[in-house]
């Protein structure tokens, strides 16, 4: 029984990707969000966007810091055993908290 032949797999031509001015993974939390959703977001200009994961090319989200008012720290509630770092961004229409976990060098 023969098998029949399949033409070589040719990788998907990658949509043209953003050149941000720094990526990293961020943990944000909206004023309608229970809790923190961890995503890859890269800034580009005046715009933060988000994506699910660092292989992603399409953003899910996009956040305006044309309307930035504010930048404020924010403690972790409860727990001092939480070593990452806690910030509120304030826009003009809204509040958005963001936790960014602490780097781990290979050194």
């Amino acid at each position: 029984m023969a098998l029949a032949l399949r033409p070589p797999r040719v990788p998907k031509p990658k949509s043209s990707l953003l050149s941000h001015y720094h990526e990293s993974f961020l943990e944000k939390k909206g004023p309608r969000d229970r809790d923190y959703k961890k995503f890859w977001a890269g800034l580009q200009g005046l715009t933060l966007y988000f994506y699910n994961s660092n292989r992603d090319s399409q953003h899910v989200e996009k956040l305006d810091l044309g309307a930035f008012v504010k930048l404020t720290d924010e403690a972790p509630w409860g727990s001092s055993h939480d070593p990452g770092t806690h910030f509120c961004l304030v826009l003009q229409n809204q509040e958005i908290k963001f936790k960014v976990g602490l780097l781990r060098w290979g050194w």
